[in-house]
């Protein structure tokens, strides 16, 4: 009996210990602090190339290195930041509205990059191309009336 109880302990107290350390990384990750920004953007990515840590969204373009100019796209349904690279757009990152949630998403490098924010009402579709080395994009805002 007394082989159970120290057994059944010892189980009790790695099961805590599992549990706290499980609790310690909630918020910070196993290998350090999460970026909220980055993982929204990587969770409804489409798979392509891992650029370096993604740049804070500006109202000014940046200079990348040895690409385009970073541009930083916005519209009713969410921000975009896009990039050149060569005659290739690439987008960098997005992040939907307030009430938007991203739909579909094709991050390129490709002739033409997009990314789609949906709400309940209201569907905004963001078109990346690139001009001369600059991004530019299009955007088709749609009302949902069917939902």
């Amino acid at each position: 009996m007394a082989l159970a109880l120290v057994a059944w302990l010892a189980g009790a107290a790695a099961a805590v210990t599992v549990g706290l350390v499980a609790l310690s990384t909630v918020g910070t990750g196993l290998f350090g602090p999460a970026d909220p920004l980055a993982q929204a953007a990587d969770t409804h990515a489409s798979p392509g190339p891992d650029p370096d840590p993604a740049p804070e969204p500006t109202t000014e373009p940046t200079t990348g290195p040895s690409v385009g100019q970073d541009r930083t796209l916005t519209s009713p349904g969410g921000t975009v930041v896009a990039r050149c690279i060569g005659d290739r757009a690439y987008l960098v990152l997005w992040s939907p509205g307030q009430g938007f949630h991203t739909d579909d998403a094709f991050r390129g490098p490709a002739t033409v990059a997009r990314v789609s924010f949906e709400s309940r009402t209201r569907e905004v579709n963001i078109k990346v191309t690139c001009v001369a080395g600059e991004p530019h994009s299009s955007i088709e805002d749609e009302t949902n009336t069917g939902r």
